[in-house]
């Protein structure tokens, strides 16, 4: 059986009363970056490209691939300046 249409003003929280007000969130720490892609050592033996670094303007990069998503999406391409003072990370 269908329940009556909601009065003006009324909400289904009204009606049903079934309402808890969340006063305790705890949220799990996310892993960084380095330990999903296997930490400082997966930088060591990577090659280098003529990618300008978007925080230093450095000419190159290091950067990986690595298939994040399905097999019928492209590779995700990760980059880290080659300027050691710099070092800044991101993706393409």
């Amino acid at each position: 059986m269908a329940s009556p249409a909601l009065k003006s003003g009324e909400t289904l929280e009204d009606r049903c009363g079934l309402v808890t007000q969340v006063t305790n969130r705890k949220y799990p720490k996310l892993k960084e970056v380095d330990d999903v892609l296997g930490g400082a050592a997966a930088w060591e033996n990577v090659d280098s490209t003529a990618e300008s670094c978007p925080k230093c303007e450095h000419p190159r990069a290091y950067f990986m691939q690595l298939q994040t998503r399905s097999a019928d999406e492209p590779m995700t391409t990760f980059y880290k300046c080659c300027n050691a003072q710099c070092g800044h990370r991101w993706r393409d």
